[in-house]
């Protein structure tokens, strides 16, 4: 087998060099039946297959256009093992579910719920498909195995900085091999297979289609199963790539699984730049070998790399926050321009602050408005499949229960207090007629003429997002059928919601670098993210010591100047001008100028985030014409609710203190009554409820439910470490505490002071307040502090004790790691804070109970960005803009 490989650099042409290699093979008497030419996505094939019909075209060369074979490597797999009957192909949801589903039954993890669905499903699901790409799919007695590797895992734990522990890290590799275990075996209950099973299947043939050439696009990027499809049908490769752009090492794909499949490839270079000014070249060159950790490898190539044309440009490192792209974009009123980030948050923001200020930019990314939408839908969708109160309540302040927010108040009063003489009680039992559904099934109907028409109101993302979601509930219906209503929603709170990428043809394109991947741009602002230790994930080193195992190799390597490689890509996207926002050294050099810091000016950012005129339109989608006639009076009715709510209360405790710090939080937790409750919270209640029977001596191990009794230990721990080390016993639990305000300071003396101890000890002249916490780790130190010096002062007032004979502490009661290995453990932590900040919330209170407007301007100044709620939107829209309904 003969392989050469040519090193292509950026703008060098990599397309054209392989659509020049097929004229040349074909006028040379190759049957073009016996070419096959191979990438990645479908736009590249296109791409590929139309650069081969104009070379053909302008040399004269005809041929059947019909035989050119140009595949992505999944269609040219796909097509040959369709005759063996695999035609399922499932997408990353059915994996995410397996996930999910696992990690819930046993117990896996001791995060929340919404932080498994927001990030360690994504990450077991990345992990699964990039150990697939190396032809992984099962790990053969995982707890022997993780058994032998606890001195690697000890060693590359040590090397790499990594959080978890041993035990853990044990704990990962055995539960991972076991969902690895459960994704290969539903797939073969079902018939279906994956886009790595698709190559895996093709392997197997024993009869595969071959050709004499095989021309492969972008080699840098082929993972293990790829390389090895490439081997199996080639006489003679002609591969083109740039080791120096291979950054989706995440997903398997890397110059080394190339070179070591073909190690003895003939390498080439292409060295004439047509895409980058001199200026970008230049830099990109020093950069590069100026942070790689093997210059020398590259040093030929890239000294030898020209451009085309020295069409000036510039290079400018400026420091700045993501605001800076308002300014910088003054900068480039001509030309598309590529605005480049490291990580999906970055690019969240960026379009946020584009929207802000109705710019019009092109990206595929999730935006705030994404986040809105998804809670949105689903909070509607639960009242509609539970029914239970707090569903009902969380659907009413949605935008598609088509009610006016004081409406829905209203109407979440009568519900509570179950008055049916009220008012909005009849309007109650209209709605839950109106969004009833008959079945799982009739959720399509309601998307069909509810959901979606209100989502048209609103931006293009949150619409997409609407439209997503409701795909998600067809492919549910459809692979899954009408399972249960908790299976429905969790499956529709995991899917992807990445979109497809919109307003393409916009001169603004708000990318990751990875998205940016083979596009140009005439100027780019690139926004890197901050270097950082090079640290590594309990569940990265699992995947790596797993590919050790099943193919000897070491794909740290594949991974070193990963980072470089993505900055090498980000900057190398410009034709003309490039800056960067950074205040990183290693992004200067002498091809670059050191510019200013960038801010944007405050009077560039709008705040008009949401759209009043969308108001009467939510009533009139639900048919309610004479509401969305009424809109104009919506202003008062909420400036009503706020002025009532804020000063209906008298008392003061410290979770409405430290609510005041999130204006949107004080205002749905103290004025609408939409307080958050969850499992938890419950949770905490029942452990408290331990440490009074404990005090009391009303209960014993043995009375306590199996999965509680380490926190009975622990509590009895903490009690003995008191007595240990203070002396003291206990003498109180639960009391409830109340002074006049004016005991305390003059401007509160139209309130009480109110707060509940979880516990008090005593050596009969000093005093310890300890509050529980069922915290899985150590945090919200300040947070805590406050409110220790809140409860240190109530009981020193109220008890007539000198507040230096009052110490406080927090009892951590619930310490448990990341990965649930069993280990409760117990912490006592001293905290002395003052209480200054309690007198400054204090007065904040008492300043908005005498002056409501203070709160709304503080509620109103807070901005969007705080919140991911499209409740805010829409009360600060109502507040600011009344009059113009």
């Amino acid at each position: 087998m003969n392989a050469n490989v040519v090193i292509a650099g950026p703008g060098t042409g990599k397309t054209t060099s392989i659509s020049q290699k097929y004229l040349e093979l074909v006028q040379s008497g190759v049957d073009p039946n016996d070419i096959l030419c191979i990438t990645f996505t479908n736009k590249a094939a296109e791409n590929m297959r139309s650069r081969i019909i104009k070379a053909l075209e302008r040399s004269g060369t005809q041929i059947d256009l019909s035989v050119i074979n140009v595949y992505t490597f999944h269609s040219f797999a796909n097509s040959a093992i369709r005759r063996y009957g695999y035609r399922g192909i499932v997408n990353q949801n059915f994996l995410r579910k397996i996930i999910f589903d696992y990690l819930i039954r046993n117990s896996v993890f001791n995060y929340e719920r919404e932080y498994l669905i927001s990030r360690i499903v994504p990450q077991l699901e990345n992990i699964i498909r990039y150990l697939g790409s190396f032809g992984i799919d099962r790990i053969e007695n995982p707890e022997e195995t993780a058994a032998s590797l606890r001195e690697i895992f000890k060693k590359r734990r040590e090397e790499k900085k990594i959080k978890e522990d041993l035990e853990e890290i044990t704990a990962i590799f055995i539960h991972l091999s076991k969902i690895m275990d459960e994704y290969r075996n539903a797939k073969e209950a079902r018939g279906v297979i994956d886009y790595n099973d698709m190559i895996i299947k093709f392997l197997e043939l024993e009869k595969k289609p071959h050709f004499k050439y095989v021309l492969v696009d972008e080699l840098q990027d082929a993972s293990d199963l790829q390389a090895r499809l490439i081997k199996s049908v080639a006489d003679d490769i002609y591969a083109v790539g740039d080791r120096k752009q291979a950054i989706f090492g995440f997903q398997g794909g890397g110059f080394g699984n190339f070179s070591n499949h073909f190690p003895d490839a003939h390498v080439n270079y292409l060295l004439t730049d047509h895409r980058n000014s001199e200026a970008v070249l230049n830099y990109a060159r020093e950069f590069f070998l100026k942070n790689t950790k093997y210059p020398d490898q590259y040093r030929t190539e890239l000294d030898q790399l020209k451009a085309s044309k020295a069409r000036g440009g510039s290079v400018e490192v400026v420091s700045g926050e993501e605001e800076a792209v308002l300014d910088l974009l003054k900068r480039f009123p001509e030309g598309k321009v590529g605005i480049l980030a490291r990580r999906n948050d970055q690019v969240i923001k960026i379009s946020e602050i584009l929207d802000s200020n109705g710019m019009r930019y092109a990206s595929s990314a999730l935006s705030a408005a994404s986040d809105r939408a998804k809670k949105d839908v689903i909070a509607f969708l639960k009242m509609i499949i539970y029914g239970d109160m707090q569903s009902v309540i969380d659907a009413l302040f949605t935008p598609f229960s088509g009610l006016q927010i004081s409406e829905a108040y209203d109407i979440k009063e009568s519900l509570i207090s179950g008055n049916t003489s009220l008012q909005n009680y009849d309007l109650l039992n209209n709605l839950r007629r109106t969004y009833s559904a008959p079945g799982i099934n009739g959720l399509i109907d309601m998307f069909e003429k509810l959901i979606i028409p209100i989502a048209l109101a609103f931006d293009q993302r949150y619409f997409l997002t609407v439209e997503r979601i409701y795909k998600n509930l067809r492919e549910y219906l459809d692979f899954y059928g009408n399972e249960d209503r908790s299976d429905l929603i969790n499956y529709l709170e995991i899917c992807d919601d990445e979109v497809q990428e919109i307003d393409a043809d916009e001169r603004i394109s708000v990318l990751t670098v990875h998205k940016a991947k083979g596009l140009e741009f005439d100027h780019v602002i690139y926004l890197p993210k901050a270097k950082k230790d090079e640290k590594m994930s309990a569940v990265d080193l699992v995947a790596e010591q797993m590919i050790r195992l099943k193919t000897g190799r070491d794909i740290s390597v594949d991974l070193e100047d990963e980072d470089t490689r993505v900055d090498f890509v980000a900057i190398t996207r410009a034709a003309q001008n490039l800056v960067i926002v950074s205040d990183d050294e290693r992004y200067l050099n002498r091809f670059s100028m050191k510019g200013g810091s960038i801010t944007a000016s405050t009077s560039t950012m709008s705040k008009d985030y949401y759209d009043i005129k969308r108001e009467p339109y939510l009533a009139f989608v639900r048919g309610d014409l004479k509401h969305a006639s009424d809109m104009i009076h919506e202003e008062g009715r909420i400036r009503k609710l706020i002025y009532s709510g804020i000063r209906k209360n008298n008392v003061i405790s410290f979770s409405l203190l430290a609510s005041l710090e999130d204006p949107f939080r004080f205002l749905k937790d103290h004025i609408l009554g939409l307080k958050y409750t969850s499992p938890a919270m419950g949770f905490g209640t029942s452990i408290h409820s331990i440490a009074q029977d404990v005090f009391e001596g009303n209960v014993q191990a043995e009375q306590i439910p199996e999965r509680l009794r380490p926190y009975y230990w622990n509590i009895l721990n903490i009690m003995k470490k008191i007595q240990d080390v203070y002396g003291m016993s206990q003498i109180g639990s639960e009391l409830e505490v109340k002074i006049p305000g004016s005991a305390y300071m003059r401007e509160a003396d139209a309130f009480i002071l109110y707060g509940r101890i979880d516990a008090v000890f005593s050596d009969g002249e000093k005093y310890l307040i300890v509050d529980y916490k069922t915290d899985k780790r150590k945090n919200s130190g300040n947070h805590y502090g406050d409110q220790l010096a809140f409860y240190r002062m109530l009981y020193s007032k109220a008890n007539h004790i000198d507040p230096s004979r009052v110490k406080t502490a927090i009892a951590y009661i619930g310490l448990r790691p990341g990965v649930n290995t069993g280990r409760i453990d117990w912490d006592l932590y001293p905290m002395e804070k003052n209480d200054s900040k309690i007198r400054d919330l204090i007065r904040k209170y008492v300043q908005y109970c005498t002056d409501p407007e203070a709160f709304i301007d503080d509620l109103i100044s807070m901005g969007p960005d705080r919140t991911e709620d499209t409740l805010y939107d829409r009360i600060v829209a109502i507040l600011t803009a009344g009059s113009k309904l």
